[in-house]
């Protein structure tokens, strides 16, 4: 069922790790959502997940290749001592925030205003 925002952060925050294996997925939020809760990501590399997850905060698969999603998911079993959850949410939290987007639209619109002046 449905539950809440902050519930879901709960969530994530008791689960080892996100593995999305899909087929299409862009750039979804569940990822950065998991990410900020310090959870590494095993993720088919599908549009443009691979901006986001790297080999500090995951690993990334071929979509639909079944082998390579096993192998990750024992690789993230016996290496998992190598993530480092407050590093992984810290880095997240300071790329993804609600205030590192803004800031980015807010530089963006200064600069488009300033190019339009000029």
């Amino acid at each position: 069922g449905e539950i809440s925002y902050p519930e879901v952060a709960l969530q994530m925050q008791q689960a080892s790790a996100l593995v999305l294996f899909s087929r299409y997925e862009n750039f979804p939020c569940v990822m950065i959502e998991a990410l900020c809760c310090g959870l590494p990501v095993i993720a088919a590399d599908t549009g443009g997940i691979q901006e986001a997850v790297n080999e500090k905060n995951g690993i990334l698969v071929q979509s639909e290749n079944e082998e390579q999603l096993t192998a990750a998911l024992d690789r993230m079993m016996n290496e998992y001592d190598r993530f480092d959850r407050k590093v992984i949410a810290d880095t997240a939290s300071r790329l993804f925030s609600y205030e590192a987007i803004g800031k980015q639209f807010y530089d963006l619109y200064n600069e488009v205003i300033e190019n339009k002046v000029s």
